[in-house]
């Protein structure tokens, strides 16, 4: 199991809603990768936060009834309801989102140690997440789930495997060598994660939908009339830009002029 699939089966396992085998694998992914045990205990601590946060009471009319609801439409489409998902969406949606987001911003405040030392938890999470996927996997024997050089194959893997076409930009810089891909999961999606190599180093390339994705904590930059977003992190440098209803991220050590290498791209 690799952490996209984990990913998407965090809240059913801190639910106790995965069967034997799905929970057996989850365990064993969670043993060896520190990132996938970080967000099960942020779970955790927001289940820990409503109940503590929240008086339990009967519940009303309404929200039984969308919850049944719910239960029936998942059954009529073959599919096991997923029972804690399914409450929540239909709490939401009977008793009001503020209700959940008051919960999340209470989890947030709970996590946000005052150390002056360290980045406001407010500022470009995105970034903070990218940089790290890129750690994770600049420094894993085994990153790749395809190898290729070829730009066009590369983007053929995904069909199929995303929600979105994935169209690469065409680098022009002939020391940037494309290396291979995989799928990855940043924030609440799967996203295309390509591996690039220059002069040794190497870069990762994140494509993804921009739907529902804010850069808030990045400084804009304009260059060749186009509009990018910059932020530093851990000594990386992390550049987005969107295209068409994507939105792309390039990450490398920092000072790598990577505006200028993507602007080169668009260029006619």
């Amino acid at each position: 199991m690799n952490c996209c699939e984990a990913c998407s089966l965090l809240r059913d396992h801190v639910d106790r809603e995965l069967g034997r085998e799905e929970a057996e694998r989850i365990e064993a992914h969670l043993r060896d990768c520190p990132e996938c045990l970080e967000r099960v205990r942020a779970e955790q601590d927001l289940k820990r936060t409503i109940r503590s946060r929240f008086r339990p009471g009967p519940a009303t009319p309404g929200l039984a009834a969308s919850i049944g609801r719910k239960i029936r439409e998942e059954t009529e489409r073959g599919r096991r309801p997923r029972l804690g998902r399914l409450i929540l969406r239909a709490a939401a949606a009977v008793i009001g989102v503020a209700a959940v987001v008051t919960a999340l911003i209470l989890v947030s405040r709970s996590k946000s140690p005052n150390d002056p030392g360290k980045e406001p938890e407010a500022e470009s999470s995105l970034a903070r997440e990218l940089v790290d996927d890129h750690i994770r996997y600049a420094t894993s024997s085994h990153p790749f789930e395809v190898t290729t050089t070829d730009p066009d194959q590369a983007e053929d893997w995904f069909d199929n495997r995303l929600d979105v076409a994935v169209v690469l930009p065409r680098f022009r810089e002939q020391s940037l060598a494309l290396r291979g891909a995989r799928l990855c999961y940043v924030v609440d999606r799967r996203v295309a994660l390509f591996f690039y190599e220059r002069a040794g180093e190497r870069l990762s390339l994140f494509v993804m939908s921009e739907s529902g994705l804010d850069l808030e904590g990045m400084t804009r930059v304009e260059l060749a009339h186009a509009d990018f977003r910059a932020r530093t992190y851990k000594g990386y440098e992390v550049v987005c830009w969107k295209v068409d209803g994507l939105l792309y991220a390039l990450v490398a050590s920092q000072g790598k002029g990577l505006v200028e290498l993507i602007a080169g791209a668009y260029q006619d």
